[in-house]
């Protein structure tokens, strides 16, 4: 019990506990409850979002995050533009999204899937998506302190763009150049305004680096990678100024 008197919960309780917050007609008797969604075919606005997986590496479970609602969704996805949000509404954006996952080597980077995939993760605005997925998804929630908040997942049988991906200048020159090392692109797009939650993505569908280096990254891993980097050279900058007396 807390100090406060309320009781302390487990994981499986505080996931039940907020599906219930978002999801009113959540059930807590078998842990799944009812599916999100009745449909299998699930469509609309895109913040843009893609998650891919560790699990199974170099086999990775990879495809679009999609929140079947109307409307501007770019704070979906956005982590940057949360501190001001309250988490209930942070957790709303996150859960609302249902992820179509596929497996796929890390290496297959002209695959027609993949390639859809990743010109999602280069918007710079929300892009319609279509999917159609095996099952129903089921009420899921992942929590993570490396990560986002993931919502509900299913296996993913097709995928299709039905918007028109916006791509600004500094990410279609990193992408279509094949020949900058994927350190010194992360450093181009950071100094080009661009977020860094969206370098992360750009990374983790293969979207800077030399040609022949080119491959899936793990989400979890994309972040991770994009900090370091970032933070090392901020360091060196700062290190390169002049003391104070």
């Amino acid at each position: 019990m807390r100090k406060d008197g309320s009781p302390l919960m487990c994981p499986m309780q505080r996931e039940r506990a907020l599906w219930s917050f978002i999801l009113p007609d959540y059930s807590e008797g078998s842990g799944e409850g009812e599916p999100v969604s009745k449909s299998r075919i699930i469509g609309g606005p895109s913040p843009p979002s893609v998650f891919v997986g560790r699990y199974g590496y170099p086999l990775v479970r990879i495809g679009p995050s999609v929140p079947p609602v109307e409307g501007d969704t770019t704070l979906f996805d956005l982590p940057e533009a949360w501190s001001n949000r309250k988490i209930e509404e942070v957790l709303s954006f996150r859960l609302s999204m249902i992820t179509g996952e596929k497996t796929m080597s890390i290496k297959s980077m002209s695959d027609r899937f993949v390639e859809e995939v990743r010109l999602l993760a280069l918007s710079s605005k929300p892009t319609d998506v279509e999917m159609i997925l095996k099952k129903p998804p089921m009420p899921s929630l992942r929590l993570s302190e490396l990560e986002p908040p993931q919502g509900p997942r299913s296996q993913l049988i097709q995928m299709k763009l039905v918007g028109n991906p916006s791509i600004e200048r500094p990410v279609e020159k990193v992408y279509e150049d094949t020949d900058m090392r994927a350190l010194e692109a992360i450093a181009y797009l950071y100094t080009s305004n661009i977020p860094v939650s969206r370098i992360q993505r750009i990374l983790s569908v293969g979207g800077v680096g030399l040609k022949r280096q080119r491959k899936i990254v793990p989400t979890r891993w994309s972040i991770t990678a994009v900090d370091s980097s970032l933070s090392r050279l901020l360091l060196k900058e700062v290190k390169g100024y002049e003391t104070l007396d």
